[in-house]
């Protein structure tokens, strides 16, 4: 059955015998040992049975006596254990009732302490309730209620509203040194327990320290932030952080305490930028997406406005797409959600990127939907914000106009106060653009707009609109005066408002601009009462805009004499010593305006008003256009023979002849030129011109100048200058002024052809100059004049005056026999080409063409009393010549009808005429002259006039015709040829 190796066939029996449940049993047994030894007997390789028991039975007994050592060990382990355990039950029964005692002492003491708190915390009650108790205790018994943390629940509640009682009772009291440090304290526990405790306690901690920040705001000196000190204690104890954890509460009152609480003590910028930096503006954008609660999005967009002031806020804002989370909660049903949204826009507009977010959400109409929402206050805060939208982009304000929304704005125009007063504002703004300026007088915008003036609290953010309307729309101008508006804004002028002042002086001036407007002013007394309010402004800053009405209204006559009937001429004056240059400037032109008035320049003489004019002329900070109008109010003085008289004197003439220099400026220079041409009718001054230089300096302009109203008065000077005076004759041959001279007769102004004409004839009185002038081809070019056709008359008079005086010279009249043998009949030869002098430029400028001036008209209606030419004793009357003896006896009796042979041309020029900024194109205007007609927000600066042109005159008729002219020229060169015979 086995091989060698095989496993005995009796080791399964064995295995039975351990499964056998009983062993001692003997049917077991005896079942056991049959089955056992049948194995063996059929097996005789195993060997015999008696040697397997007998082996067997000895293995087991080891194994046996092994077991029973092992339990012998682990039975008297178990006797030590036992003991062991008998011991520790024995510790346990004694730590137990050691615990008992110690329990039963704890609770003993423990009652001991709430006995002591009880009693603490009712006197602390009492210190804080006690109204004669010092405010150092109370604040005492504030900081250990705050620091006590075996306070309950409702005791620390307690606490908390007795301490937010008597904080109200003082909230209107300063901190002093002594208890600052106290209220410090408070703070400080306050912003330790921020977090810490049940919603209810978070509710009256956030609560107080609201009251603690309004109570810090009466320890500052503008009453509207508080206390640094406090905000700084506040920051210190990480109490911005938990402020901002608490706005992420579940609570809603929770939240909305905090939000009322971040508004009141996050003020300064530090805080703001603390509060941003704590995740605090991302808090509240997340609580207005989210909430939907009224009462907490309230509060929260009034804190988002309180941190909208903030730079870095407004950008925290915008990135987190806070300004489209504003512009939806506009469509919430809660009045107080909708205001707070309008003012946080408002405040987020005021940054140009945020204004542009706006207008990509379609907030413009959004807002304008706003303007239609019943409550008076959600109106006054939307107007509000269109009032910032449109403040600095110009797609805003054609939005606005597009969307209806000027309209709507003047309708609120009749509402309550507060809201018309922005929606006046939004206004302002909107008529930057003129097209909205003109929808604002076609809705009939300007009558509410003037009533919001009227009353005793006139609206400033109307007078702006108002002004703003009259600086860009002319037909707002007359609109206003039908509407009685220029009244209203006199009296405007004496409230104490400063800024309605300073509007209102502006809205004036804008509508003085209109001729009928500077009527109305004269006619209602209103220049009148700018004239007081020069010199006693209710605010200073209005003068400017003043002074600047009263130059636009001086354009008018009846406004000058308005102006001298009410005292201003010595209030102008009085003016010239402001520290203002602007002022100064307004001033010396209103005066140059007046002085064309004979009464006016009387009235100023006899304030001794040259000396002052003087000084300032030669002042050393005086700007160009100041110079500019002394100059030409002195030109207008000059008219006076007592200026001309006393112009040696008092220095005037000095101080001209010092100016004759381009550095000053063409605008100065030309009046300047125009004042010397007054001043040396008298015969005095001529010499006193040489004396002082002044013909130098005249020479000098002609030779640079090509400004064609320089040159025409410049001419007219030394016009006057070369009569009866043989000094300046040589002095004039001796500077080259010939050679300038018949150079200028080439010149495109005729204005200054007919001066130098003037001046060329004058000087041809001495026989030097004469042939000179013939050398120069000064004789063909009068001739070319005075056969030019296209010439005005009096031009060609000139010319053939000219030519008279310079054929009494021997050579000239060779020329002129010359010249009438190669042009028998001369039509219109070509101009002469002059050499240019050494040492001149002169340039010829475009030509202007202007009306005769008062003198011109003058000097050529009545030639034949004003000229002269000097004839030698032995020249005889030209015979007469065919046809042309008519004309010869004309000429002949216009020559003996001078009034005599030895005196030359001398004329008196028109003053400056008055300068309208507001209308003249006739004038060169400098940059500033085009701010005198603008008032930028919210006060106007405005520049000077520019320089002034001769006084226009109607041009008397003549009868000489033009065919006569040709004629008389030829009747010129036949008498030349008899002369010369």
């Amino acid at each position: 059955m086995g091989g060698k190796g095989a496993e005995p066939p009796w080791s399964n029996l064995f295995e039975i015998m351990h499964h056998v449940e009983d062993p001692d049993s003997t049917c077991a047994l005896c079942k056991f040992t049959a089955d056992l030894k049948s194995t063996f007997d059929t097996n005789p390789c195993c060997g015999s049975w008696e040697e397997f028991l007998t082996g067997k039975e000895k293995s087991l007994a080891e194994q046996e006596k092994e077991l029973q050592t092992k339990i012998e060990v682990q039975q008297h382990a178990r006797c030590r254990v036992m003991r062991d355990l008998e011991t520790i039950e024995g510790v346990m029964e004694g730590m137990k009732k050691e615990k008992q005692e110690i329990h039963m002492s704890r609770a003993f003491t423990q009652a001991a302490i709430r006995s002591i708190t009880n009693e603490t915390f009712a006197t602390q009650i009492d210190t804080l309730t006690n109204t004669t108790t010092e405010e150092v205790e109370k604040l005492r018994s504030a900081v250990w209620l705050l620091k006590n943390e075996k306070l309950k629940e409702d005791e620390l509640t307690k606490g908390m509203q007795q301490l937010e009682d008597y904080t109200i009772t003082v909230q209107e009291q300063a901190w002093n040194s002594t208890v600052l440090p106290f209220w410090l304290d408070v703070i400080s526990a306050l912003a330790t327990r921020l977090g810490k405790d049940l919603p209810t306690l978070q509710i009256a901690e956030t609560r107080l320290l609201t009251l603690l920040a309004r109570r810090a705001a009466h320890n500052t000196t503008n009453m509207a932030y508080p206390d640094s000190t406090v905000v700084d204690c506040f920051m210190q104890c990480n109490g911005l952080q938990k402020l901002t954890n608490l706005l992420k509460s579940i609570n809603d009152d929770v939240k909305a305490s905090t939000c009322i609480c971040v508004s009141e003590l996050c003020v300064t910028p530090s805080s703001k930028d603390a509060f941003a930096l704590a995740g605090g503006v991302e808090a509240l954008l997340h609580i207005m997406e989210a909430s939907r609660n009224e009462v907490v999005l309230r509060y929260a967009l009034r804190t988002l406005w309180n941190q909208a002031m903030n730079n870095t806020n407004k950008e925290v804002i915008r990135s987190k797409k806070g300004v489209a989370t504003v512009l939806h909660l506009l469509t919430m049903e809660s009045d107080e959600v909708v205001e707070n949204a309008c003012v946080a826009l408002g405040y987020l507009t005021l940054d140009v990127a945020n204004m542009e977010i706006v207008k990509e959400c379609n907030g413009i109409a959004t807002l304008l939907a706003t303007l239609r929402h019943p409550n008076p206050t959600v109106l006054c805060h939307a107007a509000g914000a269109l009032w910032h939208c449109a403040a600095n982009d110009p797609d805003n304000r054609v939005l606005i106009r597009e969307m209806g929304g000027i309209s709507a704005l003047i309708d609120l125009l009749r509402a309550e106060h507060h809201v018309a007063d922005n929606a006046a504002g939004a206004l302002w703004n909107c008529v930057v653009d003129e097209q909205n300026t003109k929808m604002v007088h076609a809705l009939g915008g300007l009558q509410p707009l003037i009533q919001l003036l009227t009353g005793s609290n006139p609206m400033e953010n109307a007078c702006g609109a108002l002004t703003k309307c009259c600086e860009l729309h002319a037909g707002t101008r007359a609109a206003v005066r039908k509407l009685d508006g220029l009244k209203i804004l006199i009296e405007l002028l004496k409230t104490q408002t400063s800024n309605i002042v300073c509007y209102a002086a502006t809205a004036i001036k804008n509508c003085a601009r209109n001729d009928l407007c500077k009527s109305a002013l004269v006619k209602m007394g209103g220049v009148a009462d700018l004239v007081q309010l020069v010199s006693n402004p209710t605010n200073p800053d209005s003068v400017e805009d003043i002074l600047g009405t009263l130059l636009i209204c001086s354009i008018k006559d009846p406004a000058k004499e308005a102006i001298r009937e009410a005292g201003g001429l010595p209030i102008l004056l009085n003016s010239l010593f402001s520290s203002a240059s602007i002022i100064k400037e307004k001033a010396m032109a209103t005066l140059r305006n007046c002085s064309t008035l004979a009464e006016n320049r009387n009235e100023l003489l006899q304030l001794n008003c040259v000396p002052t004019l003087v000084s300032t002329l030669q002042g050393s900070n005086v700007t160009t256009e100041l110079r500019e109008y002394t100059a030409a109010t002195l030109w207008n003085l000059a008219w006076d023979d007592r200026v001309k008289q006393s112009a040696m004197a008092d220095g005037s003439l000095a101080a001209l002849v010092n100016m004759l220099s381009l550095s000053y400026g063409d605008a100065v220079v030309e009046n300047v030129a125009g004042a010397m041409h007054s001043l040396t009718i008298h015969v005095a001054n001529r010499d006193h011109v040489r004396n002082l230089g002044g013909i130098h300096g005249l020479i000098s302009l002609l030779g640079t100048s090509t400004n064609e109203f320089v040159l025409e008065n410049t001419l007219g000077a030394l016009k006057n200058c070369t009569m009866n005076n043989p000094e300046n004759l040589v002095v004039l041959r001796e500077l080259q002024a010939p050679e300038i001279l018949v150079q200028l007769l080439g010149n495109t102004s005729e204005s200054v052809v007919r001066e130098c004409g003037w001046c060329l004839k004058n000087m041809a009185n001495d026989d030097v100059n004469s042939e000179l002038i013939g050398n120069l081809n000064g004789v063909q070019a009068f001739l070319q004049i005075a056969q030019d056709t296209s010439t005005s008359e009096n031009t060609r008079k000139v010319a053939i005056l000219a030519l008279k005086t310079l054929s009494t010279n021997p050579h000239n009249r060779a020329l002129m026999q010359t010249l009438s043998q190669q042009h028998p009949n001369p039509q219109q030869p070509p101009k002469p080409t002059t050499p240019t002098p050494k040492g001149a430029s002169v340039t010829p400028t475009p030509q202007r063409t202007l009306p005769t001036s008062m003198s011109e008209q003058h000097q050529l209606a009545n030639v034949s009393t004003t000229s002269n030419t000097t004839t030698p004793s032995s020249n005889t009357a030209a015979p007469s010549m065919g046809g042309t003896s008519g004309i010869t006896q004309q000429m002949t009796s216009t020559q003996h009808q001078h009034n005599n042979q030895n005196q030359s041309h001398a004329s008196s020029p028109s003053p400056p005429a008055p300068f309208d900024p507001s209308t003249s194109a006739k004038t060169r205007a400098s940059p500033q002259d085009e701010a005198l007609l603008h008032a930028p927000q919210p006060t106007n600066q405005f520049g000077a006039a520019g320089s002034i042109s001769p006084n226009p005159q109607p041009l008397e008729s003549t009868t000489t015709s033009r065919r006569q002219f040709t004629h008389a020229t030829n009747v010129l060169l036949t008498s030349s040829q008899t002369m010369s015979g």
